[in-house]
């Protein structure tokens, strides 16, 4: 997508509007978690090393450092993150009416 495009858009419209800034925001949700498991991996099990496993096999090995989240985690998770977008998910999930 180029400039026009996004200025186009009414859904970046609408967020730049409300937050200042675009699709941006998206980039940075998606990327960082696993930005910062690998890291804490390397830091963690690897002295600090950065590592880049050449296969599939070695990947799951490294990744297999990181346990999965619980069901409550995942649906807390998804709860605020529905909740933000809508904005009133999250208000009931806290008790805030």
């Amino acid at each position: 997508m180029n400039n026009q495009q996004l200025r186009q858009n009414h859904v970046v419209d609408a967020v730049r509007q409300k937050y200042g800034f675009g699709i941006s925001w998206l980039v940075l949700m998606v990327a960082l978690p696993p930005l910062v498991y690998y890291l804490w991996i390397c830091v963690t099990y690897y002295q600090g090393e950065l590592v880049f496993p050449s296969d599939g096999v070695a990947w799951l090995q490294f990744w297999s450092h990181v346990s999965p989240p619980t069901w409550k985690a995942a649906c807390l998770d998804i709860g605020i993150t529905l909740g933000g977008l809508s904005g009133n998910i999250q208000k009931q999930a806290l008790g805030i009416f």
